[in-house]
C-alpha cells in the first residue's frame, strides 16, 4: 500500500482509539472523584462528630461536677463564691454564659457582670426553656434553640437539675450561641460546592441561611425527615433537576444531626475542564502531527532526490538540526541549532561530531547509534535556564545501511518546569502536613490538660471556701490563702499557655483584621524561653500601640517564627566558637502610610555574597543534612500566593536583617 495512504488511514484510527481512552478514563475518574468526595465528607463528618461529642461531654461533666458544688452552697451567704466558680467555668469550658436559676426564689446567679432578675422584672425562672426541659426529663438535657433575653440571639443551653429533699431546687445552665456552632461547622466543611447545617429533634434545621437548597420544599422536608430517622449515612437525591449528595451523622450524643450537602455536578467541574483541555490539546497535536508527518514525508522524499532540498528542509525546521555522514563528519548545522548552542556554522562543517560531545554531556552518541541502528538516544541539556532534549536518529538507506546520524534539539522547558513544579508542590504538601500535625498535637495537649486544670481551679476555690469557715489564727489563715492564691495564679498561667499553643498553629482560612502586637506576643511567648536558654538576648524594639492589619495571622506567624529560628541557629553556631560572644536578636516594627515593615535582626555570621541570590530558592540550605532547604522558600511562597507583601534580605551582615513587608489592607 502507498505510504501516504497508510499515514492517512493511521491517524483517524489512532484519533478514534485515543478518544475512546480519554472517554473511558473520564468515566473512571468521574466515579473515583465521586467516591473520594463522599469518603472525604464522611471522614469530615466523623471527625466533627468526635470533636463535638468530646467537647459537649466535657462540658456536661464540668456542669454536673459544678452542680454538686452549687448544691452544697447557700445562694445568699455564698453568692460571691458561687459567682466566681461560674465565671471560671464559663471561661474554661467555652460557654458564653453560666448561671444558676433558683425555682422558689426566682433568683439567678450569673457568670456575667449582672444578674438577670435585676434588669428584667418579668423574668420568670420556671418559664425558661431550660427549667421546663429538666423538669420534664429530670436529667441533664439540651434545649431547643431559643432567643436569649440579654443577648437577643439564638442560644442552646445545657441544663443540669439540682435537687434538694427530692425537690427541684435550682438549675445550673451553660449557654453557647447558635452562631458559634454554625460558623464552626461551616469552617469544618469548607466547600465551594455545597453547605452544611445542624438538625435537631423532628428534622428541625437550626440555621437555614446560606444554604444551597430550599428547605421549605415539601420533597426536601421528606428527605430531611428520612435522614432524621436514619440518623447516620449518606445518600444521593435529585432535587429540582439537580443531583445532591447528603452525608449525615449524629452528634452531641444523639441530640443533633450534622448534615453536609454537595452539588454533584459541581464536583466534576475541574475534571470536565481538564478533560476538555486534553481533547483540545490532543486535537491540536493531532492536526499538528498530521501536518508535520505529511511535511516530513514530502521533505524526506526531496532529501532522497536532492541534497539541496534537504538543506532547505533543515534550515526551515523549528528544531535544532545537525546531520553527519557515516564517518561522523558534520555535513550540516541549521540556524536553530547554532542559536541554541551559540555555535558558528563555518567552524564545525567538515569536523567530526566528537568535537560536539561536550554538548551531549560527553556521551559518544555517534558510536552508540552506529553500533545499534535500532537505538534512539535522548540527552537532556540545561542551557541558560532553558531545557532541551537532544535526540539522535540514525539515517538508514533501504532500511538497514547506516549512512550517518541526524541530531535534533527541541525545547522541552515547559515539560521540565512542570515536573519541577510538581516536585516542589510535593515538598510543600509535606511541610504543610507537618504544620497541620503540629496543630493537631497542640490541640490534643490542650484537650488533655484542660479538664485537670479546671478540676484544680474548682478544688482551690472549694479549699478557699473551707478555710474561710475554719476558725484559725489570722496570720496562719492569711499565709494559707496566700499560698492558694499563688497556686491559682500558676494554674491560670498554665491555662493561658495552653490557649496560646492551641491557637498558634491554627490555619487561617480567610483574611481577618487583627493587631500585629497580638501575634508578636504569641511568637515571643513561644520562642523566647528557647532562645534565652541558649544565652541569646532577644529584644522587642517597637511601640506598644495598635498595629491594625487585615491579613492571614497564621501565615505571618509561620514566616516570623522561621526567621527567628534561623537567626537562633546561626547564633548558636557562633557561640560554640566564642563563649563570650554576646548574641542578640532584635525585632522591630516600622509603620508607614500604607504598610508595616517587621525587621528581624541578629549579629550572627551573616549571609555570604555567593549565596545571597539563592537563599529563597527551594532545596537550598546551609545547614547540611539538618536542613530541608524549604524554610525561606515557603516563606517567599506564602507572600507570592497568599499575603500582600514581601520578604527580603535588607542587610546581609553586621548585622543581618530580614524585612517582612505587610500592607495594611491585605489583598
Amino acid at each position: 500500500m502507498n505510504t501516504k495512504y497508510i499515514i492517512i488511514f493511521f491517524f483517524p484510527v489512532f484519533f478514534i482509539f485515543y478518544f475512546y481512552l480519554i472517554y473511558a478514563n473520564y468515566k473512571d475518574n468521574k466515579e473515583y472523584v465521586l467516591n473520594l468526595t463522599v469518603s472525604n465528607q464522611i471522614s469530615m463528618a466523623q471527625s466533627y462528630k468526635t470533636r463535638i461529642d468530646e467537647r459537649i461531654s466535657n462540658q456536661k461533666k464540668l456542669l454536673e461536677e459544678t452542680a454538686k458544688f452549687v448544691r452544697s452552697k447557700d445562694a445568699d451567704k455564698d453568692y460571691d463564691l458561687i459567682r466566681d466558680v461560674l465565671r471560671i467555668l464559663a471561661r474554661t469550658a467555652g460557654f458564653s454564659e453560666v448561671y444558676v436559676g433558683y425555682s422558689d426564689t426566682n433568683k439567678v446567679i450569673s457568670s456575667d457582670k449582672y444578674d438577670m432578675i435585676k434588669y428584667y422584672s418579668n423574668y420568670d425562672v420556671k418559664r425558661r426553656p431550660w427549667h421546663q426541659i429538666v423538669k420534664s426529663k429530670q436529667q441533664t438535657s439540651f434545649t431547643e434553640p431559643y432567643i436569649d433575653t440579654k443577648l437577643k440571639k439564638y442560644v442552646i443551653s445545657i441544663a443540669v437539675p439540682i435537687y434538694k429533699n427530692n425537690k427541684l431546687d435550682n438549675v445550673l445552665v451553660g449557654d453557647f450561641e447558635l452562631d458559634a456552632f454554625q460558623k464552626e461547622m461551616a469552617s469544618f466543611f469548607p466547600s465551594k460546592y455545597g453547605s452544611a447545617f445542624l438538625m435537631t429533634d423532628g428534622a428541625k434545621i437550626l440555621d437555614s441561611t446560606k444554604q444551597i437548597i430550599d428547605y421549605t420544599d415539601a420533597y426536601v422536608e421528606k428527605i430531611l425527615f428520612a435522614i432524621y430517622n436514619k440518623k447516620q449515612g449518606s445518600g444521593r437525591f435529585l432535587i429540582n433537576g439537580k443531583k445532591y449528595i447528603f452525608v449525615y451523622d449524629m452528634i452531641a450524643y444523639g441530640e443533633w444531626i450534622s448534615v453536609s450537602i454537595l452539588e454533584e455536578d459541581k464536583i466534576y467541574e475541574n475534571l470536565n475542564a481538564k478533560t476538555l483541555n486534553n481533547l483540545l490539546v490532543f486535537l491540536f497535536l493531532m492536526i499538528f502531527g498530521v501536518c508535520i508527518s505529511v511535511w516530513m514525508y514530502i521533505s524526506q522524499k526531496r532529501i532522497n532526490d536532492n541534497k539541496h532540498f534537504l538543506s532547505l528542509f533543515s534550515k526551515s525546521s523549528i528544531n535544532g538540526l545537525v546531520i553527519t555522514d557515516k564517518n561522523g563528519e558534520i555535513t550540516f548545522i541549521n540556524k536553530t541549532f547554532e542559536k541554541i548552542f551559540s555555535l558558528k556554522f563555518k567552524e564545525f562543517i567538515g569536523k567530526n561530531i566528537s568535537e560536539l560531545f561536550y554538548l551531549f554531556n560527553d556521551v559518544d552518541i555517534f558510536e552508540q547509534v552506529k553500533s545499534d541502528t535500532n537505538k534512539n538516544i535522548l540527552v537532556k541539556k540545561n542551557i541558560r535556564d532553558c531545557f532541551y532534549g537532544i535526540r539522535v536518529i540514525p539515517l538508514l538507506e533501504k532500511g538497514d545501511k547506516f549512512e550517518g546520524v541526524m541530531i535534533v534539539a527541541y525545547d522541552m522547558t515547559h515539560e521540565t518546569q512542570l515536573e519541577m513544579n510538581r516536585q516542589q508542590q510535593e515538598r510543600i504538601l509535606i511541610e504543610n502536613s507537618k504544620m497541620a500535625a503540629l496543630g493537631e498535637m497542640s490541640s490534643a495537649i490542650s484537650h488533655q490538660w484542660r479538664q485537670p486544670l479546671n478540676a484544680l481551679l474548682l478544688l482551690v476555690s472549694d479549699i478557699e471556701a473551707k478555710i474561710e469557715q475554719i476558725r484559725i489564727q489570722d496570720n496562719a489563715k492569711s499565709e494559707v490563702l496566700s499560698r492558694l492564691g499563688e497556686s491559682r495564679t500558676n494554674i491560670e498561667l498554665m491555662d493561658e499557655t495552653i490557649n496560646i499553643f492551641k491557637n498558634f498553629y491554627k490555619e487561617s482560612l480567610q483574611e481577618t483584621k487583627f493587631n500585629l502586637l497580638d501575634i508578636m506576643d504569641d511568637i515571643l511567648y513561644i520562642c523566647k524561653p528557647q532562645i534565652m536558654i541558649k544565652g541569646i538576648h532577644i529584644q522587642a524594639d517597637y511601640e506598644i500601640k495598635d498595629y491594625e492589619i487585615t491579613s492571614y495571622s497564621s501565615y505571618i506567624k509561620q514566616v516570623l517564627l522561621n526567621l527567628i529560628s534561623n537567626a537562633k541557629d546561626e547564633l548558636v553556631k557562633r557561640k560554640l566558637l566564642d563563649e563570650n560572644f554576646k548574641a542578640y536578636i532584635k525585632i522591630s516594627i516600622v509603620e508607614e502610610e500604607t504598610r508595616y515593615i517587621i525587621n528581624v535582626e541578629d549579629n550572627g555570621a551573616g549571609v555570604g555574597d555567593d549565596i545571597k541570590e539563592h537563599i529563597f530558592e527551594p532545596f537550598f540550605t546551609t545547614k547540611g543534612k539538618e536542613g530541608t532547604g524549604m524554610g525561606l522558600y515557603l516563606c517567599k511562597l506564602i507572600f507570592d500566593k497568599k499575603i500582600n507583601g514581601d520578604i527580603i534580605l535588607s542587610h546581609a551582615s553586621n548585622p543581618t536583617i530580614f524585612s517582612v513587608v505587610l500592607y495594611k489592607n491585605g489583598q
